[in-house]
């Protein structure tokens, strides 16, 4: 497999891969940190990884997530996810952000959020409030909660809990 990148020069000199858009690009064969050039002063960045390697990581990522539940601590860090990963920040960062195609919150909050519609399945949590479930899917915030379950979910959670209690069926996935 081929990954299509653009090399976009930004201040200073610096460079960034960012995703292919609108059919432009550049065919990446070699490491992946290869393509993102040099900094001001000359020096090369080190290597994350080679690119073959990309499909492995985003497997062991997700993998970690389902069996380890690690977007249940509400206090979760991308330096404290890196490090139970095995991956050192800047690896992990590239993996969700052009791997998966998404920022560190909001790979975070897809999982909680998941966790949350099954959770309100659940009837031994029928004694919880819907807030009380999205703190313990480790969501610490009602506004960060709402925020991210309507941006995945397109209906705010009340709206979702009022069909869900009319028609269990249509709410699963």
């Amino acid at each position: 497999m081929v990954y299509r990148v653009v090399l976009a020069t930004l201040e200073q000199g610096w460079h960034a891969v960012l995703p292919e858009r609108d059919g432009l690009g550049i065919c990446a064969k070699r490491c992946i940190a290869d393509t993102t050039a040099q900094r001001a002063g000359g020096r090369r960045q080190k290597n994350l990884f080679p690119e073959e390697e990309l499909p492995l990581r985003i497997a062991r990522l997700r993998s970690f997530m389902e069996q380890e539940k690690a977007y249940l601590n509400p206090d979760l860090t991308l330096t404290e996810l890196a490090q139970q990963t095995g991956m050192n920040t800047a690896q992990l960062s590239f993996v969700i952000n052009n791997g998966l195609g998404k920022n560190f919150n909001d790979f975070i909050n897809q999982y909680r959020v998941e966790a949350v519609k099954s959770s309100l399945q659940d009837p031994s949590l029928a004694h919880l409030s819907l807030l009380g479930v999205a703190f313990e899917c480790g969501f610490n915030s009602k506004t960060t909660f709402n925020r991210a379950f309507k941006k995945l979910t397109g209906n705010a959670p009340s709206g979702y809990l009022v069909r869900l209690a009319k028609d269990p069926q249509s709410c699963t996935n």
